[in-house]
């Protein structure tokens, strides 16, 4: 008898055993994939899967996190999975462009980007953005995005959010505003906050889109923090600007300038507007 009860309890053992081993292996299978820059520096526990971003997502499915530590990374990534991409700390964890053009190019719908600092792009227009977003209910937050010729983030997106990051340094012609360090084109339902947008020619562009928030962002130091162009399509749906902090503190309106784009290519002209930040912040939010 005794023999009996001792078998059926190392049988009972083994099958929790097995269970909760098969649990885990569950949970990792369809969780986190680890990128690590420089082989076997990784931490042991878990040690990492891949040194390269791409060869991590290639081997991601929807739904997975890719968790890349701190080190210097290289462009040109896609992003082709409905994925979280995630940097250990935004500080340390570098994907450089080395002079190339797009840096991340975003083409699944449903992902996340954080956590990285992103630079060096190169090139002309929406073909050398630090990141390109060409899919929608993209999250993109707690970025630095810095240092590109043109647009450091290039966003043609429905159901998008863009927030908690610093994006700087960019110099686009300030005569050509369908460029920015934040270029929003042809997009939906997109909102912008709690963002610093700092020391670049032109800030913030917003063209032929609608249904847009630009709420309790910093602009400073930008030769011009902010343009706007609708077509008569976007006409009835405008931007809604509130509570961004511009350069200093503001007791009045703050007015933002833009344009209505009447007629058709190639006899085309732009009649000015100007839309306001009705309550401008008379401090600048404390934004790591």
């Amino acid at each position: 008898m005794k023999k009996i009860v001792a078998v059926a309890f190392f049988v009972l053992f083994l099958t929790s055993t097995i269970s909760i081993q098969s649990d885990s292996v569950e949970s990792i299978d369809n969780n986190t994939i680890y990128v690590d820059d420089v082989p076997g520096e990784g931490p042991n526990n878990p040690p990492e899967d891949f040194t390269l971003i791409q060869e991590a997502i290639n081997a991601s499915k929807d739904g997975d996190t890719v968790f890349v530590y701190s080190g210097t990374y290289y462009g040109n990534i896609v992003v082709d999975k409905s994925i979280e991409l995630a940097g250990e700390q935004k500080e340390t964890t570098i994907i450089d462009g080395i002079g190339k053009k797009v840096i991340i190019r975003i083409i699944a719908d449903e992902v996340t980007l954080q956590c990285f600092s992103i630079i060096n792009s190169s090139g002309t227009f929406l073909d050398n953005s630090g990141i390109v977003v060409e899919a929608d209910g993209v999250h993109i937050s707690g970025n630095i995005v810095s240092h590109h010729p043109y647009n450091a983030l290039s966003l043609e997106t429905k159901n998008s959010r863009i927030t908690n990051n610093v994006f700087s340094f960019c110099v686009c012609d300030i005569e050509v505003y369908t460029h920015g360090c934040i270029y929003v084109g042809d997009s939906e339902n997109v909102e912008l906050s709690y963002n610093n947008i700092k020391d670049n020619v032109i800030g913030l562009a917003v063209v032929e889109s609608y249904n847009v928030s630009i709420s309790q962002n910093n602009f400073y130091r930008n030769s011009l923090n902010a343009y706007f162009r609708y077509d008569m399509d976007h006409l009835l749906c405008p931007i809604n600007w509130n509570e961004n902090f511009w350069d200093r503190d503001r007791k009045l309106p703050k007015p933002i300038l833009g344009g209505l784009l009447l007629g058709d290519e190639p006899f085309y002209f732009t009649v000015p507007l100007i839309a306001f930040d009705w309550n401008p912040a008379s401090e600048p939010y404390d934004i790591p």
